[in-house]
């Protein structure tokens, strides 16, 4: 899944979620007992956009994260990885009861990194920095749809090409084992 599309996702997500909370919390002006004159006395007293606007985002961020999540075991799968535990920080999408259940139900242990320790989460943190040097940074783009452009390819180079000093100079790639018959079909 592109950048591109992930966000279109979300937003998705978002859009449908806040149609189905739009409605709650809502009192019109007849309920009220005070019609404001010139509107419909089913116009709402106060629609609350913001608080359902908070609620969508939370509802619609904890339904991301699971669809992330199945889909990172579906494309690991391809590669013949056997996901058995997954590592997040400590966001409320990945400690809601909805993020845990999925986790149990796909057989994975979950782990949350120790807050305000960035040592637990030391490989994300090396990537970003990786990624911002040699991808973000590395040359000058016009615009940010340029620079994602380029963002697929980097990705390749770092997984299948780029030697990592953390793992003796191997290529990440390289410690799936896989044959040749395999590069064919995962490597065009």
């Amino acid at each position: 899944m592109s950048i591109a599309s992930a966000i279109v996702l979300y937003c998705v997500i978002w859009a449908l979620v806040f149609y189905m909370v739009n409605p709650l919390w809502q009192t019109s002006q007849s309920e009220d007992g005070e019609v404001v004159p010139g509107t419909p006395a089913s116009a709402p007293v106060d629609p609350m956009i913001r608080k359902k606007a908070i609620v969508t985002t939370v509802i619609a961020t904890v339904l991301f994260a699971l669809a992330f999540l199945r889909a990172a075991i579906v494309f690991y799968a391809r590669l013949g990885v056997t996901v058995e535990r997954v590592m997040t920080d400590n966001g409320s999408c990945y400690k809601s009861h909805a993020f845990r259940h999925a986790c149990k139900e796909l057989g994975l242990r979950h782990i949350r990194t120790k807050p305000y320790t960035p040592k637990t989460n030391g490989k994300a943190e090396r990537f970003i920095k990786t990624a911002l040097n040699e991808w973000a940074y590395a040359r000058a783009s016009d615009t940010s749809d340029q620079r994602a452009a380029h963002l697929p390819a980097w990705i390749h180079s770092y997984n299948w090409h780029r030697p990592h000093g953390g793992i003796g100079s191997a290529k990440p790639i390289s410690r799936l084992g896989l044959n040749g018959d395999n590069l064919l079909r995962l490597h065009s």
